[in-house]
């Protein structure tokens, strides 16, 4: 499933709001994006920034669940700004937004701790649903572009490891981030850490792929 297959009404268990972030320095792409958020009725943009110097001063004053970060900004770039983000607040959900639909771009999105990773292409009324998602802890990548990028490989190809094998059979039974890292005694972002190896290696963009493919294989 890409995202855009990804229902609108994807599931959140989150009983309040969501308060959203959005930095890049492209006040045109800002206003698209609160346009396309605007609808969503779980969803209320607290705050701008066009750099990441803005997004951490922005953080200092207000409460914020997911910031829409742009890979390629000035003064302070995406990841720059995204590792600091995770030194201050490791539990504040970051999905980037590029143009860039390179493999190897979105994986380290991915693993500097990310939540996703979603191209600049992605329909208007796809973008609540990657927030939702991105608050629910949810690891994913898509947008129009990524699937190429995300073909899936032969079968002989994969190199679990036993750890990540583990984590796949979790997912396909279901089970949510929160729930994987109790099971394994690890953190949720060691969870997401093995997700992003397990998506690049299986040629899949998100957890719903992953666990159609190990259900399909009998893993």
């Amino acid at each position: 499933m890409t995202v855009d297959q990804i229902p609108l009404d994807y599931p959140l268990p989150l009983a309040r709001e969501i308060r959203v972030l959005i930095a890049d320095d492209h006040e045109l792409i800002r206003s698209a994006v609160k346009q396309a958020l605007r609808a969503a009725d779980d969803i209320r943009v607290v705050g701008e920034a066009a750099d990441g110097e803005g997004v951490l001063k922005a953080l200092e004053d207000r409460q914020v669940d997911v910031v829409l970060l742009d890979v390629r900004m000035p003064r302070m770039d995406g990841f720059t700004c995204l590792d600091q983000l995770h030194a201050r607040s490791p539990d504040l959900s970051v999905l980037m937004l590029s143009v860039d639909d390179n493999r190897d771009t979105a994986i380290e999105a991915l693993r500097r701790g990310a939540c996703g990773y979603v191209l600049k292409s992605i329909r208007p009324a796809d973008l609540a649903s990657a927030v939702r998602q991105a608050a629910s802890g949810t690891v994913f990548m898509g947008g129009s572009g990524l699937s190429d990028a995300f073909a899936p490989k032969p079968e002989d190809d994969l190199d679990v490891t036993p750890r990540e094998l583990e984590i796949l059979r979790l997912v396909a039974d279901g089970k949510c981030n929160q729930d994987i890292a109790r099971e394994l005694h690890v953190t949720v972002k060691t969870v997401k850490y093995h997700l992003t190896n397990i998506f690049a290696k299986l040629g899949v963009s998100n957890r719903t792929e992953a666990a159609s493919f190990a259900l399909k294989r009998g893993l």
